[in-house]
């Protein structure tokens, strides 16, 4: 049985941010809206192109050449937007997210969770994946919830026990 006392804080929170935009439904629509957006840039760039040859440069095709750019922009850097983005949700939430803390137990049957957010069990069955993000170790619930455990805080000990238990109940890694 491991016990883990968390403190959210900026960091946390990020790296809590950059691991929801890695789950696969966000990273697929990332992939499709910058597919989408290159196409459109590449489009307004040939339409821009074939107005500069045909009537030379105009105010039209400086616009269109404007809007390329800009949509090749939010394709290039799309993800870190998003980030950004779902940052700033939790923060702006009252900033519950900043004061929370409490603790993890990871037994046998089940992570039981006491914080200022709730109390919980979840059971290992609900548990998708776990995967290693910087400092942090995360477990990430099939509802795309996720434990985030920083790894300096931990024991070599626990670190082995907590992959024992991951994988005695066959949690792939990410």
């Amino acid at each position: 049985m491991i016990t883990y006392s968390f403190q959210y804080d900026k960091d946390m929170a990020k790296a809590l941010a950059e691991i929801a935009e890695q789950r696969k439904p966000e990273a697929r629509k990332r992939i499709i809206y910058q597919i989408i957006l290159c196409v459109c840039a590449a489009i307004l760039y040939y339409l821009a192109i074939a107005l500069i040859n045909a009537e030379g440069v105009s105010a039209s095709s400086i616009v269109y050449i404007i809007i390329a750019t800009v949509a090749l922009l939010f394709a290039i850097f799309q993800k870190r937007m998003r980030v950004s983005m779902i940052l700033r949700g939790m923060l702006r939430e009252g900033g519950s997210i900043l004061t929370a803390h409490g603790t993890w137990t990871f037994s046998d049957e089940s992570i039981e969770t006491d914080s200022t957010l709730g109390n919980g069990v979840t059971y290992w069955t609900a548990i998708e994946k776990y995967g290693d993000h910087g400092k942090y170790i995360y477990i990430q619930r099939s509802d795309g919830a996720v434990f985030l455990l920083e790894r300096t805080r931990l024991s070599e000990a626990e670190i082995s026990e907590l992959q024992n238990l991951l994988a005695k109940h066959s949690i792939p890694k990410d």
